[in-house]
C-alpha cells in the first residue's frame, strides 16, 4: 500500500463512530453521501476513499460545529488502536527508532497525509512532521493532521514519561482550546502559528 492510492483503513471507524456518539451524532447522519453502511463494522472493516473519508468528516463538522474533533479523537488513539503499526512503535529500541517506525509504516494506515522525520541540530531536536496530501479537503486535512499529530503525542508520552519535555508545533493560531487539551502536562509546549505541524523531542533513547 503506497500512500498515493489515498486509501484509509476503516479500523479507527468503531472508535470514530464511538467518540462521535458522545456528541449525539448517530451512524446514519455520519454516513450520509458516504455509501457506508453500519453493518459492515461487523465482519473485516472497509478499506475508505479519500472522498469517503473527507466526507464523513465534513458530516461531523456540519453535526457538531467542533473544530478539534480530529485533536479529541487522537488522543485517545495510544498504540494498542493502531494494531501492528502500533506493536512495530511500541517495540522500537529507541525513541527515535519508534518514530521512524511510525513513519515508515503510516502508509498502511492512510495515504492522505505523509509523515516525515527530520533533525533540528541547531536545537538538538528530533521532529516528525504530519502534512495533508495535496487535493484533501480543507476539513479532512485539518481533522486527520489532528488525529495524527495528538495520537503520535499520546505514543511518545507513553514511551518518554510525564516529565520529559515534548514540543508540538501548530499552524493554527493560539487557541484555548487546544491548550485546555494539553494543560495537564507542564512539559508539553505549544507553539502556534509554526511553519509546520510536528512534534519534536530532545533524541534520547529508552
Amino acid at each position: 500500500m503506497d500512500f498515493s492510492t489515498g486509501l484509509t483503513s476503516g479500523r479507527y471507524l468503531h472508535h470514530w463512530l464511538e467518540k462521535m456518539a458522545q456528541s449525539g451524532a448517530s451512524n446514519a447522519e455520519l454516513f450520509a453521501g458516504t455509501g457506508l453502511q453500519p453493518t459492515q463494522l461487523e465482519q473485516h472493516a472497509p478499506w475508505l476513499t479519500q472522498q469517503q473519508v473527507e466526507r464523513l468528516f465534513a458530516n461531523a463538522y456540519a453535526l457538531t460545529g467542533n473544530a478539534w474533533l480530529g485533536l479529541e479523537f487522537g488522543m485517545n488513539l495510544n498504540f494498542a488502536a493502531h494494531g501492528p503499526l502500533g506493536f512495530a512503535g511500541l517495540t522500537a529500541r529507541t525513541i527515535e527508532e519508534s518514530q521512524q517506525q511510525m513513519v515508515r509504516f503510516s502508509p498502511l494506515v492512510t495515504g492522505l497525509v505523509k509523515l516525515e522525520t527530520h533533525k533540528d541540530n541547531r536545537q538538538q531536536l528530533s521532529l516528525v512532521t504530519v502534512t495533508a496530501q495535496p487535493g484533501v479537503a480543507q476539513v479532512a486535512a485539518r481533522s486527520l493532521i489532528q488525529t495524527v499529530l495528538c495520537s503520535i503525542y499520546v505514543m511518545t508520552r507513553f514511551l518518554l514519561g510525564n516529565d520529559a519535555d515534548i514540543h508540538l508545533f501548530w499552524r493554527c493560531d493560539e487557541d484555548d482550546h487546544m491548550r485546555l487539551a494539553f494543560a495537564h502536562n507542564s512539559h508539553t509546549h505549544l507553539h502556534f502559528n509554526a511553519d509546520q505541524d510536528a512534534l519534536a523531542i530532545a533524541p534520547v533513547s529508552y
